[in-house]
Formats: C-alpha cells, structure tokens, sequence
C-alpha cells in the first residue's frame, strides 16, 4: 500500500487506532491486514491501529500460524 493510500485509510477513521480507540498522528499508525493472506486490495480485510496494538495482532497472528 503506497503512502498517500495508506494516510486516507488513516484519515477516513480520524487518526484513531480501531483496537485501543485512542488518538494518533498519521505517523504513528500503522495498517494491520487481518488475513495477510488477502494483502492490501480490500479495505474490510484492514485495521488501522498504533504500533502497540499492531504489535499485539501480529504476535496473536504469529502465534496462531505457529511461527512464535
């Protein structure tokens, strides 16, 4: 997902992590793709959060995938 794609995902949902629903700078959200599977190319397969909540989808992920 290029940049300018990327910051008008995050600003579609007003800057706010969709897990902790506290408030961020563009900067400091990151897109989450719930199936990695899928990529980037459907927007209900995304999740926009912060660096902490992605880091705790991404362990939950590894884990499941028994990458650990």
């Amino acid at each position: 997902m290029n940049n300018e794609k990327r910051i008008l995902l995050i600003r579609f949902h007003d800057n706010i992590c969709e897990q902790c629903l506290k408030k961020f700078k563009d900067k400091d959200l990151q897109i989450h793709k719930l199936n990695p599977d899928l990529g980037y190319s459907n927007h209900r397969n995304l999740k926009v959060v912060c660096s902490a909540c992605h880091d705790m989808y991404s362990a939950a992920d590894r884990k499941a995938r028994g990458i650990q």
